[in-house]
């Protein structure tokens, strides 16, 4: 069952304005190592609120273990920032190495910069106190936080109304048009 944005169309916040427009599959990279498909509906905006005109007609709806335009899941990036938090990224890849072959320095840094600019919405966000150390600061939130990763992550989807591990493309805020009229 997906939701319906009846109440608020995610582009352009109008009521009773998106409107699923079919679905597309991606294949991801679960904890196990293995490739798992997962089928994301996709919506449309029928631009009944005031949007700007090039916003973006359509919006996905991503499962909360899911982060945009990437290949490997949430807990998979996760795990890989611990690791490289304590072992450098020669510790990502011995302990990755097994089940993903494709896993590259590159990758590893693209996690560990996400993980950074994660930290610092977390922080304006108030859910996590300043700290010389962020990396560890970091782990603490997600290892104490009841439910984990994927917990937190919907709790500052809620609480900011965007995703905690997307791209500033994403942020749909900077789009909506705030002219009166």
């Amino acid at each position: 069952m997906f939701p319906s944005f009846e109440g608020c169309c995610a582009i352009c916040k109008a009521a009773d304005c998106a409107k699923r427009h079919g679905f597309y599959d991606r294949e991801v990279v679960e904890e196990s190592g293995k490739p798992l498909e997962i089928w994301i509906a996709r919506y449309l905006c029928q631009r009944k609120g005031k949007v700007v005109a090039d916003a973006d007609r359509t919006f996905s709806l991503l499962p909360h273990v899911l982060i945009p335009y990437k290949r490997y899941t949430a807990p998979v990036a996760y795990e890989s920032f611990k690791h490289f938090s304590s072992g450098g990224v020669k510790g990502v890849l011995d302990a990755f190495q097994a089940v993903m072959q494709d896993f590259c320095d590159r990758t590893v840094c693209l996690f560990v910069l996400m993980f950074q600019v994660a930290f610092h919405l977390l922080l304006k966000a108030e859910f996590i106190q300043p700290s010389e150390r962020w990396h560890e600061a970091v782990i603490s939130l997600v290892e104490g936080y009841q439910g984990g990763l994927p917990e937190l992550m919907i709790a500052f989807y809620v609480a900011e109304g965007r995703f905690l591990l997307g791209t500033p493309s994403q942020d749909r805020s900077h789009r909506l048009d705030l002219r009166s009229g």
